[in-house]
């Protein structure tokens, strides 16, 4: 009887393990998205900015 229950625990303590590792994963890979994200806009807004300075320099030199 003491068997059975200590097995049973061992049996939940290993799907604990499984359900904690699964959140782990879920976790990073949230992270690793966001990041993803994050690098693309940043790379969006900075070839943005630069075409915009590129269209402000040949406004200013077509100007004078």
């Amino acid at each position: 009887m003491i068997n059975l229950i200590f097995s049973l625990f061992s049996f939940l303590d290993f799907l604990g393990v499984l359900v904690l590792l699964q959140l782990c994963l879920l976790c990073y890979l949230y992270f690793f998205i966001s990041i993803l994200i994050i690098s693309i806009l940043i790379i969006f807004v900075i070839i943005n900015m630069s075409m915009q300075m590129h269209c402000w320099t040949l406004d200013h030199v077509s100007s004078i």
